[in-house]
């Protein structure tokens, strides 16, 4: 399964990206106040300011406000008024305010759940090169959500985050090439990508990168490096790593299997560099 965002978000925490930064400036707008007064715990001087701000039509503030009206933050947690405040934002060009906007539009919050909404604003925050926005895009498409399945074009976002070092992104193109889904066969860019994910710990690409090493898929079967990364995997609780580790190792050498755990010893201990 490949990876996407809005499948994993369990808490307002992860919806949203951190507040906006303060502008700098010899006299102080409501919007600097607001700054200010956040980072200091004081929520409800933060939301008053970063209200005038907002009516006043500054972009950022609009963002912080919807912010801390969707996390509850000095106000009770109110979606539809978030939402109104991310559309203002987003609508000014916003980029986080349109990926957040594109979010509530999946999830239904605040808003009536529309998938093509969705991929609106995702796209908009995509266009302006946010990673994120461009993984969440590529999965729309991957799946049919909102739009007809185009997996050409998944592939085409997956590789614009990717290049940007999205983990999650570099994942769904080792998937892609693996599978063949939107782009032809190729095992050596699978292994590429699925590397380049698992180096950032990403637990699916450890696994992935290790069947290929095991298999020996556009590279020597070597099953001692197939199960350290197995290994590797199921140390960051990849359950499905543990079990294939574990047929593996019925069928190796006992010191083939110590040497495969001491090579994911080491390689943890170089933070998964150079492996």
């Amino acid at each position: 399964m490949k990876y996407a965002l809005f499948s994993l978000l369990l808490g307002p925490a992860s919806v949203s990206l951190p507040p906006a930064l303060g502008h700098s400036q010899a006299v102080k707008d409501p919007f600097d106040i607001g700054v200010e007064a956040y980072n200091a715990g004081d929520f409800r001087l933060a939301l008053s300011e970063y209200r005038r701000a907002a009516e006043q039509g500054n972009p950022d503030a609009q963002f912080n406000l919807a912010l801390m009206h969707y996390n509850g933050e000095g106000t009770p947690q109110n979606y539809s008024e978030a939402t109104k405040w991310y559309r203002l934002a987003a609508e000014q060009g916003q980029y986080r305010a349109q990926f957040n906007l594109g979010l509530l539009n999946y999830h239904g919050e605040g808003t009536p759940q529309n998938y093509a909404e969705a991929i609106k604003w995702y796209r908009r925050a995509a266009d302006q090169g946010n990673p994120i926005a461009q993984l969440e895009l590529g999965v729309m498409y991957d799946r049919g959500l909102g739009t007809a399945q185009d997996q050409a074009e998944a592939v085409k976002w997956y590789m614009l985050a990717a290049n940007q070092g999205n983990s999650n992104a570099q994942f769904n193109l080792a998937l892609s090439y693996f599978k063949g889904e939107g782009v032809t066969e190729n095992y050596f860019e699978s292994r590429k990508w699925a590397r380049l994910s698992a180096e950032q710990g990403n637990a699916e690409a450890q696994s992935v990168l290790g069947l290929l090493h095991a298999f020996g898929e556009d590279t020597p079967q070597n099953m001692v490096r197939g199960y350290m990364w197995l290994d590797i995997a199921a140390k960051n609780g990849e359950m499905t790593a543990l079990e294939m580790r574990d047929e593996f190792a019925a069928g190796m050498s006992a010191e083939n299997v110590a040497e495969a755990q001491r090579l994911a010893r080491e390689c943890i201990a170089n933070d998964l560099k150079g492996c």
